[in-house]
């Protein structure tokens, strides 16, 4: 029994939770929109919203906490630079989670995790922007391999050119 026991164990101990959460808590930060199974969202719901709550202080002591937490100084940076002056007027409910349905591999229900003051987007306008970034990431995978294969090239072509010992 699960009595007085807080919080969602996702079959993880204290530390994957909490590295989870934060992995989740950055990822959100810099893109404003993540997408994610709806237990870990509405666990990482409650965690931005807190971080958010947090860096409306704006001071040294707070950006130390949020670096602490987050581990990531780009994160901290954006909260109190960019997201805390856009939440000023909002007391609480920074995040929203649309649901889009079970995925399919193994049909857990998804959602789509997102901070509030940005554009709402249809499911479909989503899957388009996913399938360009999934292009894009091919054509930078493809980039690497030809300048991985243009120095092994030249590698091999200073190894050939090495002047043949004189046999007399």
């Amino acid at each position: 029994m699960r009595h007085r026991i807080k919080g969602t164990k996702l079959g993880k101990d204290i530390k994957g939770r909490k590295t989870l959460f934060r992995n989740l808590a950055i990822s959100l930060i810099l893109e404003e929109q993540i997408k994610t199974t709806q237990t870990k969202a509405k666990v990482t719901k409650s965690v931005v919203d807190s971080l958010i709550s947090k860096a409306k202080e704006g001071n040294l002591s707070t950006r130390r906490l949020l670096i602490s937490r987050l581990g990531n100084q780009k994160a901290a940076a954006k909260l109190i630079e960019n997201l805390a002056p856009r939440f000023s007027d909002r007391i609480g409910g920074f995040t929203r989670i649309i649901k889009i349905g079970n995925r399919f591999s193994d049909s857990s229900p998804m959602a789509i995790l997102q901070l509030v003051k940005m554009e709402k987007k249809t499911p479909k306008e989503i899957k388009k922007l996913e399938k360009e970034k999934i292009k894009e990431r091919r054509v930078n995978r493809l980039e690497k391999k030809t300048k991985k294969k243009a120095v092994k090239k030249e590698g091999e072509e200073k190894i050939v050119k090495k002047p043949a010992k004189k046999v007399i």
